[in-house]
């Protein structure tokens, strides 16, 4: 399973994303998790706790709304951290905004850089999404070089 990781500030890109793997779960036999699964009435934090447990990749949209979200920063991120340790758990981590990752425990965690993290680089149209949720789905716990996806900029005469 693949457990998203994002702030509620940030939900469009949560929603590109499942719709981007949306084709991989309903053919490639992936399941992608997030807190909009999470039933009415059902004990969230369990919930979400339960769902880390199951996960082989924890994907992270990291943003200055992330890195402020309290519940992430001191409880999930932790947790995260932890099975990654314990149980090689791949983490994966995008970058969707500007933010002060390098003053976390991100910054260690491998990841492409480029000056293009930013939201206008993840356009459903581009090809970001599709190959970010490929490089999800093709992740396991066996590989432990742990790194987040960043699409490169279209270099095409049409690209805007």
């Amino acid at each position: 399973m693949i457990f998203i990781s994002y702030s509620h500030n940030d939900s469009k890109w949560s929603e590109d994303l499942l719709t981007m793997a949306a084709p991989l779960q309903k053919y490639g036999g992936i399941t992608v998790w997030s807190d909009a699964d999470i039933a009415a009435g059902s004990k969230w934090r369990s919930t979400i706790q339960s769902s880390l447990d199951k996960a082989a990749v924890a994907v992270l949209l990291v943003s200055r709304h992330f890195l402020k979200s309290e519940f992430i920063m001191n409880v999930e991120f932790p947790y995260i951290l932890r099975a990654r340790e314990r149980r090689g758990l791949r983490v994966l981590w995008i970058l969707v905004s500007d933010c002060l990752y390098k003053e976390t425990a991100l910054e260690p965690i491998r990841w492409k850089p480029s000056a293009h993290a930013t939201r206008s680089a993840f356009a459903p149209s581009k090809e970001g999404w599709p190959a970010c949720a490929l490089d999800c789905a093709n992740s396991s716990p066996r590989n432990s070089n742990n790194h987040a996806y960043e699409p490169e900029r279209d270099k095409s005469p049409d690209a805007a």
